[in-house]
């Protein structure tokens, strides 16, 4: 597998296991963050920073996807009336 395959499915990963993983509780991230961390936040501190979370893996979901669809959306089509040949040479 090439690198950039491995990395165009980190990028959809990553943000997919955060969504799957994110507690709906923001009392369990307030006791995320102070076992692990060791950082005391309130509940709604912890509420608003869910929310940012959600917002920020969605965000970089769609662009993912964005990406995918303008990447594989045609960009290499033969122009109108080009010969084969003129089309490789116009295409790279």
């Amino acid at each position: 597998m090439r690198a950039a395959h491995c990395q165009e499915a980190a990028g959809y990963a990553v943000p997919a296991v955060v969504l799957v993983l994110l507690p709906k509780c923001p009392a369990c991230i307030v006791a995320y963050l102070a076992v692990g961390a060791g950082i005391g936040v309130t509940v709604t501190t912890a509420a608003y920073l869910r929310t940012a979370l959600i917002a920020l893996c969605v965000a970089c979901l769609a662009c993912f996807v964005a990406w995918r669809i303008f990447r594989t959306s045609g960009s290499r089509r033969m122009p109108e009336g080009a010969a084969e040949g003129e089309a490789r040479t116009l295409l790279g």
